[in-house]
């Protein structure tokens, strides 16, 4: 079962790019500066910045993971998404099933 998944023939090197090379890690300290000292943080950047993967290994790093504790990513483009959909369709289902 374990030969039926084959990292190697998925990795495409030309799209690897190591974290310390990522945008977001020459921001680590302020982000976590930031977090730590404001009940609120919104972090902003270009798809592939780091922000959704880079950021919660931070805050573990940090023991922000101490205790049991979890790190909860959210993405607003996909909520938005949802919620949208959401507020078009189900009107217009409750107009079909009249």
């Amino acid at each position: 079962m374990a030969s039926d998944f084959d990292l190697s023939s998925t990795f495409i090197p030309s799209l690897y790019k190591p974290a310390s090379l990522l945008p977001i890690a020459r921001h680590r300290e302020s982000l976590l500066y930031l977090i730590e000292n404001y009940p609120v943080t919104i972090v902003v950047g270009h798809t592939g910045s780091g922000k959704t993967t880079q950021l919660p290994q931070y805050l573990d790093q940090a023991g922000w993971t101490a205790d049991g504790k979890l790190i909860g990513v959210t993405q607003v483009g996909q909520l938005l998404c949802s919620m949208i959909t959401t507020c078009f369709l189900l009107p217009l289902s409750l107009l079909l099933i009249e």
